[in-house]
């Protein structure tokens, strides 16, 4: 009942062009213009409360379609998308969230909403995936701005390993880096580098947990052993220290309910049994 709800007012709030705002960092506007970031998520969350039923699907093909106009109008040698600045999920997140986010909410949604815009969200998942890819830096990361850019490299990484497995042309160099960089980021003793979490535990090994654990089962060779010690330091670190984790910051914000998503996507994939213990 909860959910529902909560997808009742997403789905209420929507705007005009078919998007969803956040607003600017500190300001509670509910005029504010929509942003990709925050339409992606919501498109994600109208899809998952609407388990595969058409409950939601006229908000949901509305949010796409305003999601693919962002790509679609955006300069295709720039990791951006067209989107206004300033937003909150960029300032929380970091300045490139809503291609990461676009391109996560597109790997989930193909198949899913009939053949014309299925095509479409072919073509968009492409040209948003070659972003990414574009946004990439020298040691596997995706960004270092933001508050807790953490968990959208997390994102970023999870996008291209998703399309990568539907078909989508990305470059093996990219996701072999990118792979390195989020193994390295977690200790044998389960010991996760907070440095870009702002020092919270939950959101590093939210994101720690999430791509090392789609890796493990893709990477070869030292980097698939990497991802496999990695993954299953996380996977110790949830077991042991729930309580703690899940206290994030302290504030229960957008940023816990990204890194509680993280953990509960990799746990189902895993094994049900986790969610017992």
């Amino acid at each position: 009942d909860a959910r529902r709800k909560g997808a009742q007012f997403l789905a209420s709030v929507q705007k005009a062009d078919g998007g969803w705002g956040a607003g600017t960092w500190g300001q509670a506007d509910d005029s504010a213009p929509s942003d990709v970031a925050t339409s992606a998520m919501v498109v994600l969350a109208l899809h998952r409360d609407g388990d595969g039923t058409e409950l939601h699907r006229a908000a949901i093909e509305k949010g796409v379609r305003y999601v693919l106009a962002a790509i679609e109008s955006a300069p295709r040698d720039s990791a951006r998308v067209t989107t206004p600045e300033g937003t909150q999920p960029q300032r929380k997140l970091g300045t490139l969230v809503d291609t990461h986010m676009a391109a996560l909410m597109l790997t989930e949604m193909g198949g899913h909403l009939g053949k014309e815009l299925d095509v479409a969200m072919d073509r968009g998942l492409g040209q948003v995936i070659a972003k990414v890819q574009l946004a990439q830096r020298a040691d596997g990361s995706f960004d270092g701005e933001g508050w807790a850019p953490v968990l959208y490299n997390s994102i970023a990484a999870t996008s291209l390993m998703r399309a990568a497995d539907q078909g989508v042309a990305v470059d093996e160099t990219v996701l072999k880096k990118s792979g390195d960089y989020q193994a390295a980021r977690v200790s044998a003793g389960g010991g996760v580098d907070t440095s870009t979490g702002a020092g919270v535990d939950l959101y590093a090994v939210a994101g720690a947990l999430r791509t090392n654990s789609m890796n493990k089962d893709r990477a070869t060779g030292e980097g698939k052993a990497a991802a496999e010690q990695a993954s299953a330091a996380s996977m110790g670190r949830v077991s042991r220290d729930a309580d703690a984790l899940m206290s994030g910051f302290g504030s229960v914000g957008g940023e816990e309910m990204l890194g509680y998503m993280m953990i509960s996507d990799s746990l189902v994939e895993e094994d049900k049994a986790h969610f017992s213990r």
